[in-house]
């Protein structure tokens, strides 16, 4: 038999077993587990921050400027509604995230309820 440590898990997609395995994600191709979780959480922060930044600039240009009297004002609608979703997205992933590192929590821990 082989030891398996303590809140190690096996991925179905990247056929290995990870340390304190939270999800297989995605978007950024990997494992998220012991020795990337840190680097995972900074890039759901960056991503939040940089879409609440882009949203707050994108707001004080459509509604403060003369931007509606020109042919650029729908693009800069579709834009900020962009922006507003990607952000509505983000800051509630990062702070599903970010509560459970608090509560040393993983994924997979929280939906399985281990």
């Amino acid at each position: 038999r082989v030891y398996k440590p303590a809140r190690a898990h096996h991925c179905s997609v990247c056929h290995r077993c990870v340390q304190r395995f939270d999800h297989h994600c995605p978007w950024v191709s990997n494992c998220v587990g012991h020795g990337n979780h840190k680097l995972f959480c900074l890039v759901l922060f960056h991503s939040a921050a940089l879409a609440l930044y882009v949203l707050a600039c994108m707001a004080q240009s459509v509604f403060t400027s003369n931007v509606r009297t020109s042919p650029n004002f729908f693009p800069a609608i579709a834009t900020f509604g962009l922006c507003a979703v990607f952000a509505l997205c983000m800051v509630p992933f990062f702070g599903m995230h970010l509560r459970f590192v608090l509560r040393n929590v993983t994924t997979l821990e929280a939906i399985v309820g281990a």
